[in-house]
């Protein structure tokens, strides 16, 4: 008979999935996020500051906010996007929803390395950039390494608007032909 406490990892999907197990910290490993440039920080309960690049409604900012309640982490997190409109609508649904720990300003991405810091009471520990448009997604990769978060969790934008400007170029290469 197996012993159930061997080292057979079938029974921990983190263990058995290197993705899953880099994506997924385990318990007590946010305490201790260290960079170069940082000293480790103590175990134990601790502050996650999040900033939220070209947020746009912020609805990732506002279910990652609910996600962490419900385990217990202690969030400050600071979105920013150019848009008035939607900058204005998320400080509402964040003072309606009583997420005090939420901010949200308009800035460019450039415009919030200069504010993010005093925003988020310290450096970021994870970077957001959720289909920020055409080369904001760079932009927030830059600022990222520049701040030396320890995290940056992207998912790019399709460019459809830089790939319109390039196409419109005179000099742009036209596609191969597709083979009959």
């Amino acid at each position: 008979a197996r012993d159930p406490a061997s080292s057979d990892t079938s029974r921990d999907p983190a263990s058995s999935d290197p993705a899953r197990s880099a994506a997924l910290p385990t318990a007590g490993s946010a305490a201790s996020i260290s960079t170069p440039a940082e000293p480790r920080r103590p175990a134990g309960p601790r502050l996650l500051r999040v900033l939220d690049l070209a947020c746009g409604n912020a609805y990732l900012s506002f279910v990652l906010a609910e996600i962490l309640r419900r385990e217990g982490v202690a969030l400050r997190l600071h979105g920013v996007d150019v848009r008035d409109d939607v900058v204005t609508r998320s400080r509402e649904r964040a003072a309606t929803l009583g997420m005090h720990h939420l901010s949200f300003a308009r800035a460019t991405i450039a415009e919030a390395e200069a504010t993010a810091l005093a925003a988020l009471a310290g450096p970021p520990d994870l970077v957001v950039a959720l289909h920020a448009c055409d080369t904001a997604t760079d932009e927030a990769l830059a600022l990222a390494i520049r701040l030396g978060v320890p995290a940056i969790l992207s998912v790019p934008c399709c460019q459809h608007e830089l790939a319109a400007q390039l196409a419109r170029r005179p000099d742009a290469a036209s596609p191969p032909p597709v083979p009959a």
